[in-house]
């Protein structure tokens, strides 16, 4: 095992970065953790938020699109990037070189850092696209993937097992909680659906920025947790209709919110600030409060402005933190409720909240619509809210404080 610790900048993203080593099947796979400021082991268990990097980038290139320090810092809690491996398979290197060759392969795609996310294209499918000379090389080289039916990248890796070795190793080294947040971009989006899924799996939450779920993940079952997945109309790799790896992405986001058991949702137009004719829809589903599902339907909007800065009119990483920070579940309710997270009150209030501490705050509902923003004063009329639970946050210098409070 090898354990490096770098201070990197990178344009105005500082972060102190770990890369750690485990074995796994015999393979060395590494990861990077993200402390946060002032870390110290001994003062108590810390979540953790896992990062599923896109398909040819690596742990390092991801971190580097993230402004993940500051979310560190502000929630007191570890972000941890690992990486995947390159496909070495010659008959799938074959098949996207083949698909590259006939125009066929989406931008960025390659066999480099490529997730075991049960991303899968039958054979079927890839002759229909390649065409008859093609399928005549299809069948003299990939005589194994012709015989199975399909191609499927990254098949001989468990992605799986790696995380979970992962955080088994960072429960020892870092002393984290139990509070586990997966999300994933573009293919890692594809692996953070595929651990989801796993029957063992440790994540409490789950984000998915453009991603999409491999053909050959079981969605069968209740997911069980809640979920924000962001994904654009006009997508050129994962096309919302389906594509090469997908299919459409609201008949996978329909049997998540069925199997959540969720009833209906709340839609809602975010307002366009950016006024660029980039737009998004909110889509917040009615369920139990421990299987929420958040969807943003953005339109006119590239596949890779996944994590563009500055953001159109929301920053998805913005989002996905309050989401599995802020956004109480069943779980969390002791958590928010904790008197020493912050000092607000009454509650139940009736026309007026104070508060005596500095910050910018967000009064939302609990499906996540702000309701009220701005800087706080120490009083707050509430009075024209309707009667019913709150959450309140407050963005302080250093870290997100969140309670719940009624409103009467």
């Amino acid at each position: 095992m090898f354990v490096l610790i770098l201070l990197l900048f990178f344009s105005v993203n500082t972060f102190a970065a770990t890369v750690r080593n485990i074995k796994v099947d015999e393979q060395d796979r590494i990861y990077i953790v993200v402390s946060p400021e002032n870390y110290t082991k001994e003062v108590k268990e810390r979540p953790v938020i896992v990062l599923f990097h896109p398909i040819g980038y690596s742990a390092m290139e991801f971190i580097e699109k993230c402004d993940i320090q500051d979310i560190c810092d502000r929630n007191d809690a570890f972000a941890v990037f690992p990486e995947a491996l390159d496909e070495d398979d010659d008959e799938i290197i074959t098949a996207l070189s083949t698909l590259r060759s006939y125009g066929k392969l989406p931008a960025g795609v390659n066999d480099e850092y490529v997730w075991s996310a049960g991303v899968r294209i039958e054979i079927d499918d890839l002759k229909e696209m390649v065409g008859t000379f093609g399928s005549i090389l299809i069948n003299a080289q990939m005589p194994n993937s012709v015989a199975k039916g399909y191609v499927q990248l990254n098949e001989d890796k468990d992605d799986v097992k790696f995380i979970n070795m992962m955080l088994d190793e960072m429960k020892s080294v870092y002393n984290i909680s139990d509070d586990i947040y997966v999300a994933g971009a573009s293919m890692g989006g594809a692996m953070a659906y595929k651990y989801a899924f796993s029957e063992n799996n440790k994540a409490k939450k789950v984000g998915v920025i453009h991603g999409f779920i491999g053909r050959n993940v079981d969605i069968s079952k209740p997911l069980n947790k809640p979920i924000c997945i962001f994904n654009t109309q006009t997508d050129n790799v994962a096309p919302f209709e389906g594509g090469i790896f997908n299919n459409a992405i609201t008949d996978d986001l329909n049997v998540i919110a069925v199997n959540n058991k969720c009833t209906g949702a709340d839609i809602s137009e975010l307002p366009n600030t950016a006024n660029d004719g980039i737009t998004i829809t909110k889509l917040s589903y009615t369920c139990d409060s421990s299987k929420i599902v958040w969807f943003y339907m953005v339109d006119n909007a590239d596949h890779f402005d996944l994590l563009k800065s500055p953001a159109n009119d929301i920053d998805y990483m913005e989002e996905l933190e309050y989401f599995f920070f802020s956004l109480p579940t069943t779980s969390d309710t002791k958590d928010v409720n904790n008197p020493s997270n912050i000092t607000l009150y009454p509650s139940p209030a009736t026309n007026y909240l104070y508060c005596q501490e500095e910050g910018e705050y967000e009064i939302r509902n609990l499906l996540g619509s702000i309701l009220l923003s701005g800087e706080n004063k120490g009083s707050i009329n509430i009075a024209h809210l309707p009667c019913g639970e709150y959450i309140f946050t407050l963005q302080t210098e250093t870290k997100y404080k969140r309670t719940i409070f009624i409103k009467k």
